[in-house]
């Protein structure tokens, strides 16, 4: 994978597939990023 420096300015499909196993949606409003490493985090509105 080619080296990023600073924040990223778009959408980048080829490391979204190198660290996220799966996105889980409770509801509209709630989601959990579940990484490839086993951490999580929740997003909420």
């Amino acid at each position: 994978m080619k080296k990023c420096k600073g924040l990223l300015q778009e959408f980048d499909e080829e490391l979204w597939y190198a660290v996220i196993d799966k996105l889980i949606v409770h509801d509209s409003k709630h989601v959990t990023f579940v990484f490839k490493d086993g951490s999580e985090s929740e997003w909420r509105k």
